[in-house]
């Protein structure tokens, strides 16, 4: 699971140009805008990383308008990814027992930002109806890679891997998987309800409910409106893989209209795989055989940039570097970043992400003068209520 909030160490300080309040605190491979003066090179802090949703406590306070969730930011002309806080601020645990790296998510009640969970939660449910089966598979990965500003260990701990490089799409993640000539159909992180799972009963009851209210329809109509169904038939993906008649899992990004704004102007749906994953054997196939199965399952993959590339001439500003530039899919568009994946095959996921800052800020980001005076102030804020 990903750490949202940890104990980190401020690895090094810079000034911003023009600003006299605020500076910026190297921590792992993330940049983050700090009140001058609050830290020292060294110092313990409690950093969050950005899409964490800190909990509605009074100490939090300082987030609420911004609904609690941490975004990338740009202050001064710095671009600021994450929320860093001295231990000292929480006053009910003592954090400075714990070690650099140690999560604190759970402890401090954070969660990850997931429009998804909210969207699919509770729809049709006062009927009876769901339009999901559960949790995600346990016997499939989820998508989620590792951003490589939290985890810069990586380019020591593979640098005698050899990867390949492939862009990042905005779009939504998709699993679909046959096991035991079961089919199923996943989110980023549920297993969805399709066609295939209802009953004659069932089909039927949906089909009377759906002539008597719009929202019914809308909860009701589970194939024929999700966007997951409606690629899985536009691709065959379901007779694909069994034909292939083993327990297989694909695994890519749905782009195109309704989704993510659309953003590379396409006239329809369309799915680019990342990962194929043999669930009988618990292991990721290597890249000649990704390329071997899409191309026998007439599927495309997500755009490749490079193949056979060595960690040894990275480092974090480079990989950032490399994130940026314009998407092949439309070169009108920028690219959201990039994705390093091992070519051999492995059975543990040997990749990590690297996400372009300017994408997030054009998208997901803002100048934002009011965090400023937050970070500057919440630190005598919060003293100031502590005394009263």
């Amino acid at each position: 699971m990903r750490s949202l909030a940890s104990i980190q160490r401020i690895d090094n300080l810079y000034s911003i140009q023009g600003a006299d309040r605020i500076e910026v605190a190297q921590i792992l491979g993330w940049e983050c805008v700090v009140k001058k003066g609050e830290f020292k090179v060294g110092d313990k802090c409690i950093f969050f990383e950005v899409d964490s949703v800190l909990p509605n406590k009074p100490e939090f306070e300082f987030m609420a308008e911004k609904k609690y969730r941490v975004r990338t930011i740009k202050l001064r002309k710095q671009i600021s990814q994450g929320l860093v806080i001295p231990l000292s601020y929480i006053k009910y645990a003592d954090l400075s027992i714990y070690n650099i790296g140690y999560d604190v998510t759970s402890l401090l009640g954070v969660v990850k930002y997931d429009p998804e969970i909210r969207r699919y939660s509770g729809t049709g449910t006062k009927l009876g109806f769901k339009r999901t089966k559960g949790k995600f598979p346990y016997f499939i990965p989820k998508t989620d890679e590792e951003r490589i500003q939290s985890s810069p260990h990586f380019l020591r701990k593979y640098k005698d891997e050899l990867f390949y490089i492939s862009s990042k799409l905005d779009g939504c993640s998709g699993t679909f998987y046959v096991k035991n000539k079961k089919y199923g159909i996943c989110s980023r992180n549920l297993e969805l309800m399709h066609d295939e799972d209802l009953s004659k009963l069932e089909r039927f009851k949906r089909y009377i409910y759906s002539f008597f209210s719009k929202s019914f329809r809308k909860a009701l109509d589970i194939d024929r409106k999700s966007v997951y169904s409606k690629v899985s038939r536009q691709f065959k993906i379901r007779e694909k893989l069994l034909s292939l008649n083993r327990n297989i899992a694909i695994q890519g990004e749905l782009i195109g209209p309704s989704i993510q704004g659309n953003k590379y102007v396409l006239n329809s749906l369309d799915f680019r795989v990342f990962n194929i994953y043999h669930i009988d054997k618990q292991k990721f196939c290597s890249y000649n055989e990704l390329i071997y199965i899409t191309t026998q399952l007439e599927l495309n993959t997500v755009p490749i940039l490079k193949i056979n590339e060595s960690l040894d001439n990275y480092d974090i500003p480079k990989l950032v570097e490399l994130s940026k530039g314009k998407s092949i899919l439309n070169p009108k568009i920028m690219r959201e970043g990039v994705v390093f994946r091992t070519m051999k095959e492995s059975d543990s996921r040997i990749s990590f992400k690297v996400i372009n800052p300017e994408f997030l800020l054009k998208y997901e980001g803002e100048e934002d003068k009011y965090m400023e005076d937050q970070v500057c102030n919440l630190i005598d804020n919060k003293k100031d209520n502590n005394n009263d």
